[in-house]
């Protein structure tokens, strides 16, 4: 239903597009986007547990995976029991792709659901399946972290986010009130053009990826041009923001950085609190657990979580890949839900390298749409400045042009970059020394010249404070 909308929402001429902004949130975002205002915040350990225990029994009456491990460990959502819940079995991003038709609901349809796949850097995209009113919830949830930074709905933004603009290095969104750069190729474009647009737009807001952000910023110094916008904040998220980069965005855009922790697949959403430099774990979101190497329970380890959003693939116990340190004095703010003094994972470190010395965050570089679904596996690859090679291993069902599918994609993101891609077989994805598979496998050569770029372009922002 979501992707009909949109759809018609592009067909329609501009000028009917512009009434857009004026929309109500109901109609934007759906009647879930009201309903979870009674979720925002600390809304208590009880509610919480309440939550925990109907989203047990909704997943064991409708989805067979449930039903079949949870019967199989011998646990019963009708007599919630908190430690035998503790004790049940982890998921991970691998049983999604394993068992992906059982874990769907039997409620779950084309009309109040839809399929997209989870990403970020060092998470494999896999195929998930979302409901609609998990979009108005997450936005609801969004809204109130960034009120953190006076945000309010409907703010102009500035976005830098992976969206597909095809060839148009800019796009106006009326319905989020947004202006979008395509990340891939608005440095083709004219800059007076871009500076224009962004005049002429007036943005309170910078909403995208940390590493597209200092890209732009880079982009930008490198051109002498001084940021005089009348910003009020920047949100950033989908990557780690590192300290040094938060300061230099700061400093030259004159305006608060925002960042949160969160992932596609909604098991756990923590919001930067400015008070501690900690992060709020939002309790109506999800429950989440911090475990150690052997999943017992501990102060410092990996995030996991069980979602409340979303009925139409319901999560339990996922491990999510990325670590944190649980605070264990609260926060000083008064926040008394559970804190992350650090989260730290596989975010925002892997960069591809473009035939001008270009960094491209492989965040950005994730497969969407039906490729994920076509694929048991893939991994990109570059040992030469301005070649990628995909290497890819298809499920038996997947189309002969797959190959040609992938490069298509990817292209229109790499345009200063050569895409190849190669059908292997499960031992031709390589993995580290711990038998990890990297996302993105580089020349110890390319490795260092990344490194002394970044380094480069930090150090010259960092002499412009000086």
């Amino acid at each position: 239903m979501l992707r009909h909308l949109r759809k018609a929402y592009e067909a329609s001429p501009d000028s009917f597009r512009r009434l857009a902004r004026f929309l109500p949130a109901r109609v934007v975002y759906g009647a879930s986007y009201s309903a979870a205002r009674e979720l925002l915040g600390d809304i208590g350990r009880e509610a919480q547990f309440a939550m925990l225990r109907e989203t047990c029994r909704y997943a064991y009456e409708h989805c067979p995976f449930w039903r079949h491990h949870f019967e199989q460990d011998g646990f019963t959502p009708y007599d919630f029991d908190f430690e035998a819940f503790q004790d049940l079995p982890t998921i991970t991003s691998d049983t999604l792709k394993e068992h992906h038709a059982e874990m769907v609901s039997d409620e779950a349809t084309s009309l109040n659901s839809y399929l997209t796949s989870t990403g970020g850097t060092g998470r494999r995209p896999t195929p998930i399946r979302l409901s609609n009113k998990s979009f108005g919830r997450e936005w609801a949830f969004m809204h109130y972290l960034w009120n953190h930074v006076s945000y309010k709905r409907n703010d102009r933004k500035l976005v830098l986010r992976g969206q597909d603009l095809g060839n148009r290095p800019y796009a106006w969104n009326y319905v989020y009130n947004d202006l979008r750069l395509n990340l891939f190729c608005y440095q083709d474009a004219p800059l007076s053009d871009i500076l224009s647009q962004i005049r002429h737009f007036r943005p309170r807001f910078i909403h995208g990826y940390p590493s597209a952000v200092v890209a732009f910023m880079w982009y930008l110094l490198e051109h002498g041009i001084e940021s005089n916008w009348p910003l009020k904040g920047l949100l950033l998220g989908s990557e780690e923001l590192k300290e040094q980069d938060k300061r230099e965005l700061s400093k030259y855009f004159g305006a608060p950085v925002y960042s949160w922790y969160g992932q596609t697949e909604k098991v756990c959403l923590a919001g930067f609190c400015e008070h501690r430099d900690s992060y709020h774990i939002m309790p109506g979101y999800s429950y989440v657990e911090v475990l150690d190497h052997e999943g017992n329970p501990a102060n410092e380890g990996e995030i996991v979580g069980t979602s409340f959003l979303n009925e139409s693939m319901p999560l339990i116990r996922y491990r999510t890949g990325d670590y944190a340190r649980l605070s264990l004095h609260g926060c000083i703010c008064g926040w008394n839900a559970p804190v992350f003094e650090e989260v730290r994972g596989r975010w925002g470190e892997d960069f591809v390298i473009d035939n001008g010395k270009g960094l491209i965050s492989t965040t950005a570089l994730n497969l969407h749409g039906e490729l994920p679904a076509l694929l048991r596996k893939y991994q990109l690859c570059q040992n030469a400045i301005g070649h990628l090679e995909v290497r890819y291993w298809p499920y038996p069902s997947a189309p002969a042009n797959v190959g040609r599918m992938i490069v298509d994609q990817l292209k229109g993101k790499v345009r200063h970059c050569k895409v190849e891609s190669t059908e292997v077989t499960a031992t031709g994805i390589e993995k580290t020394a711990r038998g990890k598979e990297p996302m993105l496998v580089q020349s110890p050569e390319l490795v260092r010249i990344v490194e002394e770029l970044r380094t480069q372009r930090s150090t010259q922002t960092s002499g412009r404070e000086t």
